[in-house]
């Protein structure tokens, strides 16, 4: 996150992690320099993911649903 409220594009090896993909119609929460994305829907398929975002090191994290 940054105190700019500015949109950036990541470029190199920051858009090579893995992550949850484009979607719509998920949850997310920013906590602690963290985001955190719950399922959503990719087309018409409903996601049941989990994953966090870490904007110093800018890499996706798959967690484990319950």
């Amino acid at each position: 996150m940054t105190d700019s409220m500015a949109w950036s594009l990541l470029s190199g090896s920051h858009q090579a992690s893995l992550g949850p993909g484009p979607r719509h119609s998920h949850s997310a929460v920013t906590h602690q320099g963290c985001m955190y994305l719950f399922g959503g829907l990719k087309g018409l398929r409903e996601q049941r993911d989990f994953w966090k975002w870490d904007s110093c090191s800018h890499m996706w994290s798959p967690l484990r649903n319950k």
